[in-house]
């Protein structure tokens, strides 16, 4: 169960900055806003479906995979509602360092929590006979 609750966790960390960068991304470019706010959209639903899977696969309810599918939904929410109550303090300095730090976080969780997980995998695979 606890495997879950880190998956939905790190995918909430994940979503935080994702909402802050698809609201300062808009506010610099409209439609490149948009473009970003439809990809962030289009590949949050495998997240939500892997959030939901593990969440059942080990065990939990339907209703308690649909809280951690939304506390994940709303971590994007709230990186948003971060960014525009802060809009007017937005310039392209403080947008370019925002998108910095979203881009950072992303690479960090990617390096530390995705590509050890895929190696073992991989490595897992790799060892069947063929």
């Amino acid at each position: 169960k606890s495997s879950a609750a880190l998956v939905a966790g790190a995918i909430a960390a994940h979503n935080l900055p994702e909402g802050a960068a698809a609201v300062a991304t808009t506010v610099q470019d409209l439609a490149a806003g948009i473009t970003t706010s439809i990809a962030i959209a289009v590949h949050n639903i495998p997240e939500g479906l892997a959030i939901a899977a593990a969440a059942l696969s080990a065990g939990f309810t339907k209703l308690k995979a649909l809280i951690f599918v939304s506390i994940a939904a709303g971590a994007e929410v709230l990186g948003s509602a971060i960014v525009l109550v802060e809009v007017q303090l937005l310039n392209d300095g403080v947008i370019s360092q925002l998108l910095t730090v979203v881009a950072g976080i992303m690479i960090t969780l990617s390096v530390i929590e995705l590509l050890p997980h895929g190696y073992a995998k991989f490595r897992t695979k790799g060892e069947r006979t063929h």
